[in-house]
């Protein structure tokens, strides 16, 4: 009877064992897995800091240039052009009522043609 204890006893505490072992192993999986996103969230958070601050300086870079723009082009007169050699531009042709017709019916016939597409 004492041998059936003690091999029971050797049999439990041998999966003992190797549930602990089991047990110890997925700890050290899991901490290593909350390690490695501990360390991509710091990183990523870096990542995102430095590129607010690069977009901020860009901003103000592109405020100032606005500024140049607005302070450049209130100064353009007519009359500043022609000290360039610039005159101020002429419309030479408009549209005509004929072509916008024939535009109407070229849109049509593609309004046609896609709808025969469907068939």
């Amino acid at each position: 009877m004492t041998k059936a204890i003690v091999q029971t006893y050797n049999i439990v505490h041998e999966y003992r064992m190797k549930i602990s072992l089991l047990f110890v192993a997925a700890s050290v999986v899991m901490v290593l897995f909350y390690i490695a996103n501990v360390y991509s969230t710091i990183s990523r958070t870096v990542s995102i800091q430095k590129i607010n601050l690069e977009v901020t300086a860009i901003e103000k870079v592109v405020e100032n240039l606005d500024a140049q723009y607005l302070g450049l082009s209130s100064k353009i007169t007519p009359d500043s052009l022609n000290v360039y050699g610039m005159s101020q531009g002429k419309v030479s042709e408009y549209i005509s009522k004929t072509s916008y017709t024939a535009l109407g019916r070229a849109m049509n016939v593609s309004n046609v043609a896609m709808s025969a597409h469907e068939f």
